[in-house]
């Protein structure tokens, strides 16, 4: 499905004249390199996820001209059925637990849904030229960093444990060191800044 839809929906969008979103992902990297990777970087995924991502980008390009495949990484913000790893683990402290156990050897680039989808528009209203994309706010962290960020912006006291994802139960080998850099498109803004906009529209919804 993470190949063969893609290359579907290319082939139709080529055929009626559309302009094609195709969201790709980090995990077309293994994490060997140890550092952040741009568009310029060969992907080696490890894993079957990995690797119909970067099966579906190759398609997605060959199968037509009006493409925009943009790869991202962990991401937070709001979505409609709450489900993104920072808003699951704030929802677990707003409702009482005291203490997380967050993996502290996964680093990615933290970025925020809503400069994501500026970047998404960009391009749909034609500013942006067709092409593969990474689209990513600036710096890396780990998931521990990125959670208490969080935390320590809203206000809450929670203890946020170290460990490391092997702790968790898994059946695919992790990609574990994948942070992005944007080759293509001009900086965003640094993932903790963008966290403080997350954060203060949080607090006006709990407020509401």
């Amino acid at each position: 499905l993470n190949v063969m839809m893609p290359r579907v929906l290319a082939q139709k969008s080529d055929r009626m004249g559309f302009k094609l979103v195709h969201f790709s992902s980090e995990s077309v990297f293994s994490g060997k390199k140890r550092d952040f990777h741009g568009e310029s970087d060969t992907p080696d995924p490890i894993n079957v996820y990995g690797l119909t991502k970067y099966m579906a980008d190759l398609v997605v390009q060959s199968a037509t001209e009006r493409h925009f495949v943009f790869r991202i990484p962990v991401q937070f913000g709001f979505s409609a059925k709450n489900n993104q790893l920072l808003e699951r683990l704030i929802d677990k402290v707003r409702g009482g637990e005291q203490a997380l156990r967050v993996a502290d050897d996964l680093i990615t680039s933290p970025t925020y849904s809503d400069d994501v989808a500026t970047v998404v528009r960009a391009a749909l209203e034609g500013e942006i030229a067709y092409g593969l994309y990474h689209v990513t706010n600036s710096g890396s962290a780990s998931l521990h960093e990125l959670v208490s960020a969080a935390l320590e912006v809203l206000g809450y006291r929670a203890t946020v444990e170290r460990a490391s994802y092997r702790d968790f139960p898994m059946t695919a080998k992790l990609h574990d060191v994948t942070p992005l850099r944007q080759e293509k498109l001009p900086a965003m803004r640094h993932w903790r800044d963008a966290l403080v906009a997350y954060c203060a529209r949080m607090q006006l919804n709990y407020a509401a």
